[in-house]
């Protein structure tokens, strides 16, 4: 099995399509590509080089601030 080589650096809820929307739009507006699978629990993957701007932006973002999340860095 090949090891994924892009870091987590974020899970939330699955049932909510409002934090989906939110992380998609915030990583977009900081030109990061970014990898969203899971079920009840999906997870958010981004190039290595992008991480830690990724999680900055993410902490940053007035959208999140209600929503259940677990940022990683």
């Amino acid at each position: 099995m090949k090891e994924n080589t892009e870091p987590f650096v974020a899970v939330f809820d699955g049932a909510d399509r409002e934090i989906l929307s939110a992380i998609e739009s915030v990583l977009a507006r900081e030109n990061i590509i970014c990898t969203i699978e899971g079920s009840t629990v999906y997870s958010v993957a981004v190039p290595r080089k992008d991480a830690k701007r990724a999680v900055d932006a993410l902490r940053d973002s007035e959208k999140l601030k209600d929503k259940w999340h677990k940022l990683f860095g």
